[in-house]
Order: structure tokens, then C-alpha cells, then sequence
């Protein structure tokens, strides 16, 4: 039974990623903006490619370890590839006019994309790469880039939350920044999660991780990116009316 739910849940992590993904591209290709193509290019990187192989390289080791290697080659890479542009999203939404932005946002993307690497060359698919000591810290580099978004979109929507309440902005616009900081901080709390069970193997405790727990936070994470992009007409108007009443 468990074994079908985390199905399920991965099944419909995806399927959600793809119908995000796709819908932010073509949004980006209507509208030529960059923040609409980063994150749609990084959902569909993480939740297409780097996810759903990383799950197919796990239940392969065993009875096809060679087939597992590639699948695990193809999930690394898609999770390093999608880190990198939700990294740019932050540069261009975020910080853009930070001194030094350019140079330090290519460094930490060679940086992620570096680990990444090292990750695909010296690591095996299962359990045992808890124990190795290039995993972490390509985990904790991807975190690092999706915890920063978290942390300045939450922060954001917390000045314009301000704002509103002396009558300025847009509140659905301010809605969709904490929607993004939230399921930033969803991915991140993944991250955390196998950071944390990286930690447990290591200390000789018994193993917790599991896929089901990864996919319901990336499927909350995907959720509130397709509210935040394509929100229907009753929730905007919620939206309006909760921020008048707030006003009132």
C-alpha cells in the first residue's frame, strides 16, 4: 500500500512539474521574460528529469545496476541543472542590481554544477551514497540556491504586505512573491530532509528516508507555483477581497 501511494505521489509530482513547466515556458515565450522561463526550465528539469530518474535509478540498482548508473547520471544532472536556473531566477527577480551579482552567481552555479559532477563520477544509485562523502555536499550547494529564493521572496511579500496595508500595491501580485517564497522553502525542506537522512545512516541510526516524503513537498512546491502563475478568476478575487477587508 505504501509502495503504491509513493507511486502516486511521484506520479502526480511530475505530472504537475510538466503541466507547470510547460505552461511558465510558454508564458516566457509570449511575454520575453526571463523569470517565467528560469523557473519553468527548472521545474521541468527537476521534476521530469532529475526526480522521476533519481526514483528509476533507486529501484534498478538490484536487478540492473548499468541501466541504474545512467538513470542516476540523467536524475543528478537534472537536479543540478534545475538548481542553476531557479539560482538565476533569484539573480534576475531578486538581486538585480547586487554588486558583484554576475560574478558571484556564476561561481555558485560552476560551484553546484561542479559537485553535480563529482556527484555522477563517484557515486552509485541506493542507499549506499548516503555514506559517501561527495553527496552531501552537492545537496547542500542545490539547497543552498533554492533556500536564498525562499528567504527573498518571504521577505518581499512581507514589504509589500506592508504596503497594502496602507492601500498601496497589488495584493494578488504580493500573493504570488509568497507563494514562490513558500514553495521555495517546500524544496528546501527536501533537500533538508535527505541532508538529515544522510546524517542519520551516518551515525549508525536506521535509515528515513523515503521517495513518498520528497514527492508531497515537490507536489505543495508545484501547487503553489501554479497559483502563484495561473491563479483562476474566484481565487484572485478571494485575493482582492481578503485585502480589502484587511484594509477595511
Amino acid at each position: 500500500m505504501m509502495q503504491l501511494l509513493s507511486l502516486a505521489a511521484v506520479a502526480l509530482y511530475c505530472a504537475v512539474s510538466l503541466g507547470v513547466g510547460v505552461r511558465l515556458l510558454l508564458l516566457a515565450r509570449r511575454t520575453g521574460e526571463w523569470p517565467e522561463f528560469l523557473i519553468g526550465a527548472g521545474f521541468l528539469c527537476g521534476g521530469m528529469i532529475g526526480y522521476p530518474f533519481s526514483v528509476v535509478a533507486n529501484a534498478m540498482t538490484a536487478n540492473a545496476p548499468e541501466t541504474a548508473q545512467i538513470a542516476n547520471a540523467l536524475g543528478q544532472a537534472g537536479m543540478g541543472l534545475a538548481t542553476v536556473f531557479i539560482l538565476f531566477s533569484w539573480r534576475v527577480v531578486f538581486a538585480p542590481d547586487l554588486r558583484g551579482g554576475t560574478a558571484l552567481t556564476a561561481l555558485w552555479a560552476a560551484c553546484i554544477l561542479g559537485l553535480t559532477l563529482l556527484v555522477i563520477l563517484t557515486t552509485s544509485p541506493g542507499p549506499e551514497r548516503f555514506s559517501q562523502n561527495t553527496y552531501w555536499p552537492a545537496l547542500a550547494a542545490q539547497a543552498s540556491a533554492y533556500a536564498v529564493n525562499a528567504i527573498a521572496s518571504l521577505r518581499y511579500a512581507s514589504m509589500l504586505r506592508r504596503r497594502l496595508e496602507i492601500g498601496l500595491g497589488d495584493p494578488v501580485v504580493a500573493n504570488r512573491i509568497r507563494l514562490w517564497g513558500v514553495a521555495g522553502l517546500a524544496i528546501t525542506v527536501q533537500y533538508l530532509y535527505a541532508l538529515a537522512s544522510i546524517l542519520v545512516v551516518r551515525v549508525g541510526l536506521p535509515a528515513i528516508y523515503h521517495p513518498l516524503t520528497i514527492a508531497i513537498l515537490g507536489i505543495g512546491a508545484a501547487t503553489c507555483i501554479a497559483l502563484a502563475f495561473f491563479p483562476s478568476h474566484a481565487y484572485t478575487e478571494r485575493i482582492r477581497a481578503a485585502a480589502a477587508g484587511g484594509r477595511a
